[in-house]
């Protein structure tokens, strides 16, 4: 199974730390955040990474070369970074059929396989993980409203996407 970790953008909210390094690579409990992202997709089943790369992209290529325990990395390459949609379609060339998308500057602690099982025997397009927080926190950054089948429901449009949790 492949993963297309992004991993591209500058992290400009956490400044200083990410002035002279991607936010992936930036520490938590003395690791980088991206270590925990291929760690994690790893014991779920994962044989092949595709990263994308865009700020100081060299940092992250030189640090895991083309493997990291045994597993390939693929590097694509974001020139500018023109969000989340964009990073993706960067990969596309890399990739063959389903796959895991991850953020590489998020840190997950969740049963990434109930996800990815569940999402394959309901067979939905999509499987997101999610994780709910206080309305007055999420509201800085964007609310989800769900009905009581865990669906996402898109504004006026009918679209629904299947929540894997």
């Amino acid at each position: 199974m492949q993963s297309v970790i992004l991993a591209a953008g500058k992290g400009t909210r956490l400044e200083p730390l990410t002035d002279d390094k991607p936010k992936p690579l930036v520490e938590v409990d003395g690791r980088p955040i991206l270590e925990d992202v291929f760690d994690n997709l790893i014991e779920i089943g994962v044989d092949e990474f595709v990263v994308v790369v865009g700020y100081q992209k060299q940092r992250i290529i030189e640090r895991y070369g083309d493997e990291y325990r045994d597993v390939p990395i693929t590097y694509a390459h974001q020139r500018e970074q023109n969000g989340l949609a964009h990073a993706l379609l960067q990969a596309e060339p890399h990739v063959e059929g389903d796959f895991v998308l991850m953020l590489g500057d998020n840190i997950f602690r969740a049963n990434l396989g109930d996800v990815v099982n569940r999402q394959g025997e309901e067979r939905a397009d999509a499987a997101f993980l999610v994780e709910e927080v206080p309305h007055e926190e999420a509201s800085r950054y964007g609310v989800c409203d769900t009905n009581g089948y865990g669906e996402i429901h898109a504004s006026s449009r009918s679209l629904t996407t299947r929540l894997g949790i």
